[in-house]
Order: C-alpha cells, then structure tokens, then sequence
C-alpha cells in the first residue's frame, strides 16, 4: 500500500471515529434538593434542542421526585441522558462528596407516573442544594460549588385553620421549636384563643429549609427541637382527618441516629399533604391548629378550607378580566393567582380577600398572544406571614422577607468532560433565567445578600 492510500485509510479512520465519539450518548445524573425540581427540570427542557422525550414519576414533572430526559443540547450538540432523583440538600452534598450510590435512577420511559425500572444504584455527578457545604455536617472533600439563584421557604397553616392564625416571628419560632406547641392566643392577641394549641410540624435533618430556619432564628442549626407527626384517619389530604399528634418518631438521617422529636417529614411532599389534611383545632390530646415550614412550591398547594374558583375574559389577545365564581373560605391576604394556557404569556392579577372569602380579583398586566382562555388558578391561601412580612419575589428581592438561602449546583473536583460542560450549561440556564421557577429568584434581581445561611441580610448581592 502507497503512502498516499495509507494516509486517506488513516483519515478516513479518524472521521469515523470522531462521527462515533460525537454520536456517544453521555449519561448525566443530578440528585439534591427537591424544593429545586421543578427550576432544574424546567432548565434541563429548555438546554436541549426540540423533540427531547422525557419520562417522570408522579403526575407533574414540577412536582416529580425522578426524572429522565433524552436529547442533543443545543449548545454543542452533545447527545445525552439526564437523570434526576431527588431527596434533601445534606443528602446530595453527602451523596456527592462522599460517592454514595442512588438506586433511584430511571432507566427508560416517557410521560408521567413511572414507577421503574431503576437503574442498578451508582452515584450523582452533581447536586442542587439549598445550603452551602459548610453548613452541613459534610464539610470534606470539598465540593466546587456555583451559587445559581435564591430559594425562598414559607410557613403554612394546616387546612381549616383560621385566617387569625397569620404570622408567626422568630420569638414565637423559637418557643414552637422548644415547646413543641403554643397556645394559639400566642399568636392571634385573642383570650378565647388560650385553650386551643397550635402544634409544630418540620421536616428532617437533611432539609435545608430547616437548617437555614434555625440559624436565621438562632435557635441553632443542630440544636434540639420537638417537631410533632400527625395522626390521620384516611389517607393525608382533603379527604383525611386530623385526630392528634406524637412526637416524630427517633429516626436516622444522612447516617446519624436522632431521639424522637428531633426529626421529621423526609419529604415536603408527605409534610404538606400532612398540612393540607383537615382538622377540627380541638383535637382531644391537645394538637389543634398545626403550622409548618415548607418550600413555596409544595406550600402553595395546601388549601385554607373551600376551593376558591375564577374564570377569565379575553379582550383581544389580552387577559381583560377575571370573574370569582366561588370566594372560598379562610384565605389569607396574600393569595398567588396564576393565569396558565390559552396560548399566551405575561398575564398576572391580585386577589382581594375580605374576612376569609376572595370577593374581587384585578388583571395587573392583561398579557399577550391568548389564542383561547386561559385557567385561572388561586393558590397560597395559607401562607403564613414571616416577621409581620408577606411572602413575595419582591419582597425576596428588596430584603424585606429573610426566610431564604441560595440555590447551588455543587459537583467533585475530579467531574470532567461532556457530563461537566452539559452540567454547566444547565447551571447557567438555571442562574440566568429558570432559577424562578417554583417561586425562587434570580441572582441579578436581588437588592441584597448574605454572608452564609441565616446570616443577616444586607443590601447588596455577594454573588
């Protein structure tokens, strides 16, 4: 064979296996925080170029717990598998950091409700946390770490409590974490109020909405509280029944054993479909009224008591009013109303709530391109108030509302490669735009800042 044959064998090799090594499919997973499923599930859709498939468990990919998406990304066109399975912030730092497998990986599917199979267990390449490194017992090795947004929690009211039970502060915080319940006069001023009990519910050691609560309130990230575990009659939700309480039961989290009390929910899930379960405020053992603390995106869907309904009227392609058709019962003042579907964007309004009931909701911004109408959804009916302020990005944004930390993608220092470039495009997106999902906040959007979790907050952005 001459040279010249030689050398077009050899390039012809070359394209071949540069056509192989640009066609192989890389395999990405990404556990943490679950309160960030719905921003990293949202960022993931939209790095990849159209006609992705996607499968997730649960109803709702906003709201589910695993995850699996096949496509080519739009910035490289690198084909991969991107896998989620979620748990707590210290979980995913500990997976991560200590090389811990997951068995929660979704081998294949597309749409909702999958329940397998599963991958065998391996390990995370990157996590999303709601807490820095330092904060968790998981301190070695450590992780690199990009801070990509601001994740905000709340406290909510269980399903029928009244609306006088609207703010809790970090004085009456500390006494709930210490004593396990108040009475609900503490919190609503009213004498006939001193025999009814309000009873703490929380989630478990691995929750960064936790860890940042008692470091904001002083109360002390590893300090002992006594958080309470309803007793249900049916199944948690709008169909079950609150009967009383029992201190949560001894458990062991992220590998550490607790007394009972110490710990709580594993999940935000199972802790608001707690929250959401009717009760009556005068449980016999003394339970009561129950208060919790959450993310936004799982708090806003525990019901205050009657379902408020409300359709909405185009003008043009413009949302131009919006009519109640049932007020509800037991909303705050701070309902979230939602205008999705009908082909459009932009569209917002403000719901005016007197004595409980939704009696008028006003178009704020009528949007554009509504081809049909769209729903009208009211949700957050029993968020609680945190130092005497509201819940609101604003609020979030301007410093006013401190229950909150950042949002990190975290992965080891040895994470190299396609898998790498395709988790940072993801944390970009995330950091950029898509952060806002499930009502976090963009970094360039906040006035202010802090130091660490539950560090003071001051005005201007460190990150």
């Amino acid at each position: 064979m001459n040279k010249s044959f030689k050398l077009i064998g050899i390039g012809l090799f070359a394209m071949a296996m540069a056509t192989a090594s640009t066609h192989a499919q890389t395999v990405i997973r990404i556990t943490g925080a679950q309160g960030l499923r719905a921003a990293v599930h949202t960022a993931v859709g939209n790095i990849l170029n159209t006609g992705y498939t996607v499968g997730y468990q649960g109803t709702s990919l906003s709201t589910a717990m695993q995850a699996i998406f096949t496509g080519t990304t739009k910035v490289g066109s690198y084909p991969v598998v991107i896998k989620t399975s979620y748990g707590t912030s210290t979980f995913g730092i500990r997976t991560v950091a200590q090389n811990l497998t997951v068995s929660t990986w979704l081998s294949s599917g597309t749409g909702g409700n999958l329940t397998g199979p599963y991958d065998t267990a391996v390990t995370a390449d990157a996590t999303v946390s709601g807490e820095f490194q330092g904060t968790t017992r998981f301190k070695t090795p450590v992780l690199t770490d990009q801070v990509i947004g601001v994740f905000p929690y709340v406290w909510v009211r269980n399903a029928g409590s009244p609306i006088t039970l609207s703010n809790i502060n970090s004085t009456l915080a500390n006494a709930l974490f210490t004593n396990g319940s108040l009475p609900l006069a503490q919190f609503t001023g009213q004498v006939a109020d001193e025999t009814r009990n309000v009873t703490l519910v929380g989630r478990d050691e691995g929750a960064s909405s936790r860890e940042c609560l008692f470091a904001e309130t002083g109360f002390g990230i590893y300090s002992s509280p006594a958080q309470y575990k309803l007793t249900i009659t049916g199944t948690p939700g709008p169909t079950g029944n609150v009967t009383g309480s029992t201190a949560y039961p001894a458990a062991v989290v992220d590998g550490v054993s607790y007394p009972a009390g110490h710990s709580g929910y594993p999940t935000f899930t199972a802790e608001v479909a707690a929250l959401n379960t009717p009760g009556s405020g005068t449980a016999a053992d003394g339970t009561g009224w129950v208060i919790g603390y959450s993310d936004v995106i799982d708090a806003v869907t525990v019901n205050p008591g009657v379902l408020a309904t409300a359709t909405a009227t185009l003008s043009g392609a413009a949302v131009g009013s919006i009519n109640v058709g049932n007020g509800g019962t037991n909303y705050n003042n701070y309902p979230i109303v939602t205008i999705s579907g009908g082909g459009g964007t932009g569209a917002t309004a403000t719901a005016t709530v007197t004595n409980g009931v939704i009696t008028a909701i006003a178009v704020t911004n009528g949007g554009s391109g509504y081809t049909s109408t769209p729903t009208v959804s009211i949700t957050g009916g029993a968020l609680m108030n945190w130092n005497g302020v509201p819940y609101s990005t604003t609020a979030v944004q301007e410093g006013q509302y401190t229950y909150w930390s950042y949002a990190h993608m975290m992965y080891r220092s040895t994470f190299s490669g396609t898998a790498k470039t395709v988790v940072n495009q993801i944390a970009t997106q995330l950091k950029n735009q898509d952060i806002v999902v499930g009502g976090n906040s963009l970094l360039s959007a906040m006035q202010v800042g802090r130091a660490g979790d539950g560090a003071p907050v001051v005005w201007g952005s460190p990150y």
